[in-house]
């Protein structure tokens, strides 16, 4: 068993060293899709979909439809 983690360990390694080194810009681009779910409404579903909705989003509901013109 030890041959083999020895043989998987540079790859796991370059992996996980490729993840840490991109972390922060996932972070930073979730971080930027919530701000973007703060001013648009129409964007939180998408964002709640995910488990990223904004605290403090304002709720977004369907447009009313108006009753039909007579005529």
């Amino acid at each position: 068993m030890q041959k083999d983690l020895d043989l998987i360990r540079p790859n796991a390694n370059q992996v996980v060293g490729a993840y840490n080194a991109e972390f922060p810009q996932m972070q930073e681009f979730v971080r930027r899709l919530t701000e973007f779910g703060r001013t648009n409404p129409d964007f939180v579903p998408i964002l709640a979909k995910y488990g990223q909705a904004p605290t403090n989003a304002p709720v977004s509901t369907p447009a009313a439809k108006s009753p039909p013109v007579k005529k």
